[in-house]
């Protein structure tokens, strides 16, 4: 029992640290910091000497402490609710006391029954309203719960696709698995998104409180990509994943409702920000040679897999799994390695980003992100039975994902990172992203002239 306890559960997380002015680090400084970490490593040995001794060396300092306690005690290690708590943050949480009630239209037989005249025309102030747009046809939950994407119809220049999170299930247990009254690790029927941080169309302080909005809302538990089934369900039964067609439904929808565009963003979190990596260059296509200013944020999921020397079994477990191959999103040469077993995630997105160099594409991150490192450990445990993954620390993957970020920092100046010294997952459904994508894009600005406007509404001081 001991040693299955400290196969799943993680090393005790970083202290939530204060969401400060100076916490923004390229992710070259970043991962030029990363101490290597490895067992039996002395403590002194785990500091790298960053310029002026940053933060990034304390962080791997206090990492090294904690991983030296823990080898000489397991007796600390927290029990299997702890992992599950962070797995639930990955799932979209509406406030206390705020009314859920949207309106709602069903397309009949997956046509265009739901256009914004039909839906807004007569309705004196419903352009503030979020609506929920039923396409039918092959979306589905993988709850079996009828698939919804949510619109909003702000100003018509202006649009905001947002791609939601809500965790991920890879096998039978993932699916399964039933802690503190929620059954398996993903979201299985649809959550409308919360309207919080960048949803609140309200808040001065939003940089796309005027935007028109399609929210491409999440239960098909492969980050919006798959297309298959799987014997997950009860007595075996199959379960229908369709990530791919109820995403695409919403992306079709949008291209006559919105001909021509000044302003265009794309953006995912958690689960999302993977959806974004791989959905990239497919929206793009659909929608950039209408849009005249393109910016692409991934929130709070990097993918980062451990060990690195498993990442392409890894990855291959998952594109399997869901069948993300040969759904169409990806070209015919990404398809042929994919099928082979060779083909990264981050590829896909380094070519979308090659591909569209006007395009800024940025992620924000925390350092030491508490659901992440659960999904990835609850992954390696279950799915590839993989004791290093499993046990991977928080420096282990500060490190990681540093060395993944500085790959497509190296590569691409159109690419941006934001690291944030915390333990919180996401930050564009909350309000801790407004000021701080404001003082980042202020930042990158003066320190690369290449990266200008690398946000909406310009360099200027936080309300």
């Amino acid at each position: 029992m001991a040693f299955v306890k400290a196969l799943l559960v993680s090393a005790a997380a970083l202290a939530t640290l204060a969401f400060a002015e100076g916490a923004a680090t390229t992710a070259s400084t970043a991962a030029t910091a990363a101490a290597t970490c490895g067992g039996g490593a002395g403590v002194e040995e785990c500091v790298v000497e960053a310029e002026g001794g940053d933060e990034v060396s304390q962080l791997q300092l206090a990492a090294c402490r904690r991983r030296r306690s823990q080898e000489e005690s397991w007796t600390e290690v927290p029990d299997l609710a702890d992992i599950m708590k962070d797995l639930d943050n990955d799932l979209p949480e509406w406030p206390a006391g705020v009314n859920k009630t949207r309106r709602a239209c069903r397309m009949e037989n997956g046509g265009n029954g739901c256009s914004i005249p039909d839906m807004f025309s007569g309705l004196p102030g419903s352009k503030d309203d979020f609506v929920s747009v039923y396409p039918g046809g092959e979306t589905k939950c993988i709850g079996g719960g009828d698939y919804s994407f949510t619109i909003r119809m702000g100003d018509p220049d202006k649009l905001h696709i947002h791609f939601q999170g809500g965790g991920a299930c890879w096998d039978w247990a993932s699916y399964n698995l039933v802690m503190d009254g929620h059954s398996g690790l993903c979201s299985k029927n649809v959550t409308e998104e919360p309207p919080m941080g960048a949803f609140n169309v309200s808040s001065p302080a939003n940089p796309w409180k005027d935007y028109s909005f399609i929210i491409i809302n999440y239960c098909s538990g492969d980050m919006h990509s798959g297309s298959t089934e799987q014997p997950w369900g009860s007595w075996l039964s199959k379960v229908k994943i369709r990530g791919y067609e109820n995403a695409n439904s919403a992306l079709q929808w949008g291209l006559p409702a919105f001909p021509s565009l000044s302003q265009l963003t794309i953006s995912g979190s958690s689960a999302g920000s993977l959806g974004v990596q791989v959905w990239s260059r497919k929206v793009l296509e659909m929608y950039a040679p209408r849009s005249e200013d393109v910016f692409v944020i991934g929130d709070s999921f990097i993918g980062v897999l451990y060990p690195p020397d498993e990442i392409y079994p890894s990855e291959s477990y998952l594109y399997g799994a869901w069948n993300l191959c040969n759904t169409g999103l990806l070209t015919r040469e990404q398809w042929k390695e994919c099928n082979k077993g060779n083909l990264l995630l981050q590829d896909v997105w380094l070519e979308a980003m090659e591909k569209y160099p006007n395009v800024r594409f940025a992620t924000s991150n925390s350092k030491a992100d508490a659901t992440q490192i659960q999904f990835e450990k609850a992954f390696e445990a279950t799915a590839r039975l993989s004791i290093a993954g499993a046990m991977m620390t928080t420096g282990e993957f500060y490190k990681t994902a540093s060395l993944d970020l500085k790959e497509l920092f190296e590569k691409q100046s159109n690419f941006h990172t934001y690291l944030v010294q915390s333990d919180a997952h996401t930050y564009l459904p909350n309000f801790l992203h407004v000021h701080g994508y404001a003082r980042w894009h202020c930042r990158r600005r003066r320190a690369a002239p290449h990266a200008a406007r690398v946000a909406p509404g310009g360099c200027r001081p936080p309300p």
